[in-house]
């Protein structure tokens, strides 16, 4: 290093030269540097994510670094992408919204536990580890890091297009370890990680087993399966050349997820596939942020009794006991939760 910028300083290089790179033809020629194509970094920002979360153990299996949250499968992926994108782009523009709407919702949704800690003097517990209620701010950034950067780098139609394929693709791949753990148990996260991540008796299903394979929890499996199914639908509709294999591909996934057995995320693929094969644009994101509104109003509705909770049972338990039992038992935790929040309805 010492010898070039000697080189450099002496004139033999200027300043200003252009790096030399090998040519398809085979030729060393100059070229206007070195970056990874745009493509090809959007790509391996998608495949960090999702198969950072879709193959890295659950909690506990966690990095309990002092005076800050655990850093585990969900957010290191997006702290390395986050790293590696700063060092080959620089600063993309910024990382919050334009709208004023868009900046003020991120940033209380960053920086509204500073106001619960106002009100609360107890610490937070992860398992054994307590944290400062300070620590609750940096936890939410963690949690909404992965949006911020798909919104810098993944904002683009080709990008959103790559996302899609990927998810079809991770959902084809995730089926292989699904199908395994409901003819076995499942087993995958203890064979390979040492330990169990949840309650085995939420994987029974009548005479066979909920996969869960290295997610926390069944439904986050299915919910997933549901997404590629989404995907491999939405490919189908656009994707002229390629029509046959994708549709058979949505089929398939579609089957796994009927087997896996979670009449939530079905009732959603049923609901919604439609949207994707019928609607236009404009009506899939109407139809969206209808789904949103829903769950943020959810809480609120269930406080006011406005939730039609007994008649929700009684429909469930018509089309299985045990699905009705599940059902009733989220219902009760709700509660539980509901009464301890409006203890302190403001910031909590």
């Amino acid at each position: 290093m010492g010898g070039l910028r000697s080189a450099v300083g002496k004139g033999f290089l200027h300043r200003d030269a252009k790096p030399l790179c090998l040519s398809r033809a085979g030729h060393l020629a100059a070229c206007d540097g070195c970056a990874v194509p745009p493509t090809a970094w959007q790509r391996a920002l998608i495949a960090c994510l999702l198969i950072g979360y879709l193959f890295l153990p659950e909690s506990p299996a966690v990095f309990g670094l002092p005076l800050i949250p655990p850093l585990d499968k969900h957010n290191i992926p997006a702290l390395s992408a986050c790293a590696v994108s700063l060092w080959l782009h620089g600063r993309k523009g910024p990382i919050l919204p334009q709208s004023v709407v868009g900046k003020g919702l991120v940033l209380i949704f960053i920086l509204s536990p500073m106001l619960t800690v106002a009100t609360n003097g107890e610490p937070v517990f992860f398992g054994n580890i307590g944290l400062p209620g300070l620590a609750l701010s940096l936890q939410q950034f963690l949690l909404i890091l992965p949006f911020l950067v798909a919104r810098q780098h993944l904002a683009s139609g080709g990008a959103q297009k790559d996302l899609i394929h990927a998810l079809m693709i991770g959902g084809l791949v995730y089926t292989l370890p699904m199908l395994v753990e409901m003819r076995l148990s499942p087993q995958l996260n203890k064979w390979i990680y040492g330990f169990y991540q949840h309650v085995f008796a939420q994987s029974v299903r009548g005479d066979g087993f909920r996969p869960m394979v290295f997610l926390y929890h069944g439904l986050w499996v299915t919910f997933f399966t549901m997404t590629a199914v989404f995907s491999a639908f939405a490919l189908w509709r656009h994707d002229i050349r390629r029509r046959v294999l994708l549709l058979l591909a949505a089929l398939y996934l579609f089957a796994v997820l009927l087997l896996a057995k979670s009449l939530g995320a079905m009732i959603f693929a049923v609901a919604l596939i439609p949207c994707v094969l019928l609607l236009g644009t404009v009506m899939q994101i109407r139809v969206a942020l209808l789904i949103g509104l829903l769950a943020v109003a959810y809480p609120i509705l269930k406080g006011a009794d406005l939730v039609p909770q007994d008649q929700l049972l009684a429909k469930a338990a018509k089309i299985d006991p045990a699905r009705a039992a599940s059902l009733e038992f989220r219902f009760d935790n709700e509660n539980i939760l509901l009464e301890r929040a409006y203890l302190k309805p403001v910031f909590g």
